[in-house]
């Protein structure tokens, strides 16, 4: 790699950021085969939910029905979105066999987990005019533990990490050079990560107006910045536009999908009655639920209608006991930064022993004087590598602070403020693969510079040593 950096000017108007050196070609190389050889020699790749993709899948080659229901006439549903079931659909269609077309989409998304890496590197650099930490962001991003069931698992998280962590490095592009083109570009993979995961429908939103808050500044081209984002705005939106018209047409509803009522309602709003003390909060739950769905004409009722209508219940529970909810967001938040992922791990390899001790350990924390000692270590490899990501992650952001480089500190702030807000209490590990790439960055400022970086190690050596 060489010792030279390039200046932030260069760096940051380029369309594409090349690799400087070997080293980070590499590390590149060994993110990607090692996910292959998971693929190659796991036990299941199924994952949490991997199987009802599967069967959405099934059911769009089968019957042409986008649906998670088995059967022979399966009803159309909308809880997730089309792309990723899409994708195993056509290697169904080619070889037929659908565990197979599976497990060609895991090899897939190792490839797809190597174009979120080398993102991860771009967007690193850009951020920070430094090849050497730019390749260091992407080597953190592919040690976090959870990083490696989830990168092969035929789940969507690679495939929307593809198209999120570019989007990020279109609009950093967008801030430091203030050309309209990657600006239509940040949009454009915007709309395409909607339909890999749903999480990100906010974040375009979020986007514009920080674009148009860029232009409002500057006094100069308003109305041309204006309309960029306007038409960047619509990009992104008529990807996603042909799924509405489908879940109106189906449903009779203007949603993207039916995830987001039943999270509300099932996840956030339960942890705060639970929270709150309310007795058998589950079966108050079911109760509820059996009111609304009962106000539901026959005619009416889908998926998508009750997942609004119980949506929409839950919401104004929250608004209407709002300090609870923000309580238990509190009490329940930091659990989301102290899983290892080791559950997904010992799936992935077929360790079910490992994978019942896990289960008890988080029933009962006396349990793990039982827990195998192979479980053990891996547990504490996985939290020894938190621990660090996390600290350097934390001075990193200070450092950038310190600098008053406010774009980049603002940028990771930003793509780590919007998930955590939307998760919310619901802290399943899962959920902070997408705060992967905002903590790698920061965690590699944190560690460039500090007292263990090799350029430090190095000059704390005494001249008399060094001279051979």
């Amino acid at each position: 790699m060489s010792n030279t950096a390039e200046t932030p000017s260069l760096v940051r108007e380029s369309t594409f950021v090349p690799f400087r050196g070997w080293q980070p070609w590499l590390v590149l190389f060994l993110l990607v085969t090692s996910r292959l050889l998971l693929v190659v020699f796991a036990h299941s790749l199924s994952g949490d939910d991997g199987d009802r993709y599967l069967t959405e899948a099934i059911n769009m080659w089968t019957h042409g029905t986008f649906s998670m229901a088995s059967g022979d006439t399966p009803s159309p549903t909308a809880h997730d979105l089309p792309l990723f079931p899409f994708i195993i659909a056509g290697f169904i269609s080619v070889v037929k066999v659908p565990l197979l077309a599976a497990k060609i989409t895991s090899l897939l998304n190792c490839i797809l987990f190597g174009v979120a890496a080398r993102g991860i590197y771009d967007l690193g650099w850009r951020l920070t005019g430094s090849c050497r930490t730019a390749a260091l962001a992407m080597l953190i991003f592919g040690c976090f533990p959870e990083s490696f069931p989830y990168s092969v698992f035929y789940m969507p998280e690679s495939l929307f990490l593809a198209f999120f962590v570019w989007c990020l490095v279109k609009f950093v592009e967008f801030l430091r050079t203030d050309h309209l083109r990657p600006l239509m570009w940040a949009f454009l993979l915007w709309g395409i990560s909607i339909l890999a995961k749903p999480i990100s429908l906010f974040l375009g939103p979020v986007l514009a107006l920080i674009a148009i808050t860029v232009a409002f500044s500057q006094r100069q081209n308003r109305i041309r910045r204006i309309s960029g984002i306007t038409a960047g705005l619509v990009i992104g939106a008529s990807v996603v536009a042909p799924w509405l018209v489908r879940n109106y047409v189906t449903f009779g509803v203007l949603g993207i999908s039916s995830i987001t009522g039943t999270n509300l309602f099932y996840g956030n709003y339960l942890y705060m009655l639970e929270d709150m003390g309310v007795l058998n909060a589950q079966a108050v739950l079911a109760s509820k639920e059996t009111e609304v769905t009962a106000t539901i004409s026959p005619e009416r009722d889908n998926p998508m209608v009750r997942a609004n209508l119980l949506g929409a219940l839950a919401k104004r529970e929250i608004l209407a006991h709002f300090s609870h909810y923000v309580a238990t967001t509190l009490k329940r938040h930091p659990g989301l930064y102290l899983g290892t992922g080791s559950t997904g791990t010992l799936r992935l390899l077929g360790d079910a022993e490992g994978v019942l001790a896990m289960k008890k350990v988080l029933a009962d924390r006396h349990a793990w004087r039982k827990v195998p000692l192979r479980v053990l270590l891996l547990l504490i490899g996985s939290g020894l590598i938190l621990v660090v990501v996390y600290t350097s992650a934390v001075v990193g952001m200070m450092r950038l602070g310190w600098r008053r480089d406010w774009i980049a500190l603002g940028v990771i702030l930003l793509a780590l403020l919007y998930f955590a807000v939307l998760i919310g209490p619901m802290t399943f590990v899962r959920y902070r693969v997408a705060m992967l790439p905002a903590l790698s960055v920061a965690a590699a400022i944190g560690l460039r510079g500090g007292r263990w970086c090799p350029e430090a190690v190095i000059a704390r050596i005494p001249v008399k040593a060094l001279e051979v």
